[in-house]
């Protein structure tokens, strides 16, 4: 008996031991963090801009990213699995009206969540001043050959930033607000010009009126289209005499109005 008995009472001891709660592998108890997000970007752009990533940590699996309290509502959007930030009502985005946008946000894993703050600052631009179309009656302007360039009845004083005249040694016009002569590569300074209507401003390419025109006097008649840059105004204009050589200086156009 004492032979079947040893490994009976061996056997019991290993299968006790097998069962020790210590070979169990004790729960990890899931812990997360968020940081709260401060960012700057630029008034004006476009929906679907990047602009920043929430920094979240967990220690095991994954998280996931959601916003609330959003203001304005609806100006962000957030990707779910990486923590992306981007614009999502880029109208909103405009600094006269909303310089800060705010939201919370919420970073969720295995039922345990943490909220943080979300800050974005925009940044305001120089838009300058929006662009108007000078559609108006047609107005005429003329230089008599000889004529002083410094008086002001032989300026046609567009606006207080552009004055265009023509010197009597002839050249080019140029922009007696801002210069006593003219340069031939950029006079008149703060315009800019282009061949075509003005129902094609947006397919126009514009430059300096000696690199459109090339020789004034046989752009006669053509249709030109002139931008006015700081004030941000087209207008149309046709020129309808030129007067040819290195003297007098007389030339005379029509050009809209507002």
């Amino acid at each position: 008996m004492k032979n079947l008995l040893a490994p009976i009472i061996i056997l019991t001891i290993l299968a006790i031991y097998s069962c020790d709660d210590s070979t169990i592998e004790p729960t990890v108890e899931t812990t997360l963090s968020v940081s709260p997000f401060t960012g700057s970007i630029d008034e004006g752009i476009a929906a679907g801009t990047f602009i920043g990533t929430v920094s979240g940590s967990t220690n095991q699996g994954t998280l996931s990213y959601s916003l609330g309290n959003i203001s304005p509502a609806g100006a962000i959007a957030i990707a779910s699995s990486t923590g992306d930030i981007t614009v999502a009502d880029a109208l909103v985005f405009d600094f006269e009206t909303n310089p800060q946008i705010t939201a919370t946000v919420t970073a969720s894993n295995d039922g345990i969540s943490e909220d943080a703050d979300v800050t974005i600052n925009l940044n305001d631009i120089d838009e300058g001043a929006p662009r108007v179309v000078w559609t108006g009656a047609t107005v005429t302007f003329s230089k008599e050959a000889g004529a002083d360039p410094t008086n002001e009845a032989n300026q046609d004083r567009i606006t207080d930033n552009v004055w265009i005249t023509r010197g009597n040694a002839g050249g080019q016009i140029y922009n007696a607000a801002s210069e006593t002569v003219a340069d031939k590569d950029a006079s008149p300074a703060d315009t800019e010009w282009a061949i075509g209507t003005i129902d094609q401003i947006d397919d126009l390419e514009f430059k300096p009126f000696r690199e459109t025109l090339s020789k004034p006097k046989n752009q006669v008649g053509t249709d030109l289209v002139l931008h006015l840059i700081t004030d941000n105004i087209y207008l149309s204009m046709k020129i309808t005499s030129w007067d040819e050589g290195r003297t007098n200086g007389g030339f005379a156009y029509e050009r809209s109005s507002m």
